[in-house]
């Protein structure tokens, strides 16, 4: 009789057991996660990276995952730089490098600004790909509401920057180690606040010409560099720039005299009473004296430096020509490398040395610039 209790409330509470275990055992089978991709919506934040690496090779592969046997997204060169955020099985994940073709379908992308440079994903997640055609190589995804940069369009599509999230792989050996990536990002923005300040300064000095241009439609006696100088003084203090610093230069030696003359002359007018047609006379003269001798040709000649081809008895490996025609042969110092100005339109300075008759002289280089053609 105990036992057949026992066994009847045995019953029970296995039953009991079995209706509330039951559903958990269900609940358990219908809620496990499946290996499927992220929700399109879903943002993971990315840890900050830690390291850049350089290329050491002559020209590397850039593939869409870790193996040979993924597609190439790109070549990559010598020296070139990337930004690591993964290591895996002698593989490194590195962010796209910036002239990384991507191209992404246009209806999918909504814009943001009136210029169309800027706009963001409207639907849940896009594959972006190397070239602008739909069975191209998939080399990623990005997802609702990230924001891209656009750069072209082709099509039906539009060429994107690369967002922090595409990446690519690269085989490690071919790679070493550069650097931080704070060091890395800390050298990056000292190159864009470089930059920036450059287009500053090419705008001042843009400004400085203009101004200049201005007053040398006025009489010469009428003209005012005051302004003009503060400009161009601005720039040679701040410029990194060879070019806009030795353009500035020049510009200010050129002006500098004649505000000299023009401080004197209105200084002179304002307290003499008498002969100021005399005195206007006397600084006209001096202005006309100084733009004769700050105008005078500062070369020997102008021109193209082209090769004159290998030949028994040829004057120079190097010649100056301007409409096909060769002006002088070019020899040059140890200092100069003339390999560095070919193709190039220049301005000459040196000594020159008679050839044969027929022959053009040879120019032994002293001094060579380099021209635009607006200097013709």
């Amino acid at each position: 009789m105990i036992d057949k209790k026992v066994w009847t409330i045995s019953g029970w509470v296995i039953a009991l057991a079995a209706l509330s275990i039951g559903p958990l055992f269900a609940q358990a089978k219908t809620t496990a996660p499946k290996k499927t991709a992220p929700e399109a919506t879903e943002k993971v934040q990315a840890s900050e990276p830690e390291e850049v690496v350089e290329i050491t090779v002559q020209k590397l592969n850039l593939r869409a995952g870790n193996g040979t046997n993924y597609p190439v997204v790109q070549s990559l060169a010598k020296g070139d730089k990337l930004i690591v955020v993964n290591d895996k099985s002698g593989w490194l994940e590195v962010r796209l490098p910036d002239d990384t073709k991507c191209w992404i379908t246009k209806k999918y992308v909504e814009m943001t600004n009136k210029e169309k440079s800027l706009g963001v994903v409207k639907v849940g997640r896009i594959n972006v790909r190397n070239k602008p055609e739909s069975g191209e190589n998939i080399i990623g995804h990005i997802v609702e509401g990230q924001a891209v940069t656009i750069k072209a369009e082709k099509g039906d599509w539009y060429q994107i920057s690369p967002t922090e999230n595409l990446t690519g792989w690269v085989n490690k050996k071919y790679t070493h180690y550069w650097g931080t990536y704070a060091h890395y990002k800390e050298a990056q923005d000292k190159i864009a606040q470089e930059e920036a300040n450059k287009q500053s300064l090419t705008g001042i000095f843009n400004q400085a010409e203009k101004l200049y241009t201005e007053e040398q439609t006025k009489s010469p006696l009428k003209q005012d560099y005051i302004q003009i100088l503060r400009l161009y003084k601005e720039v040679i203090n701040n410029a990194s720039d060879n070019a806009l610093l030795e353009k500035s230069r020049e510009r200010v030696n050129q002006i500098e005299p004649k505000q000299q003359i023009l401080e004197e002359y209105n200084q002179v007018m304002t307290t003499s009473i008498t002969n100021k047609q005399a005195i206007e006379k006397k600084y006209q003269e001096k202005m006309k004296e100084l733009y004769i001798r700050t105008t005078e040709e500062p070369y020997d000649s102008r021109g193209w430096v082209e090769p004159e081809g290998k030949y028994i008895g040829r004057p120079a490996a190097y010649k100056l020509t301007m409409g096909g025609k060769t002006l002088f042969f070019l020899k040059s110092p140890s200092t100069i490398n003339l390999d560095d100005f070919y193709g190039q339109y220049v301005g000459v300075k040196g000594k020159k040395a008679a050839n044969k008759p027929g022959v053009a002289e040879t120019i032994i280089i002293e001094k060579i610039d380099l021209l635009t053609e607006g200097d013709q």
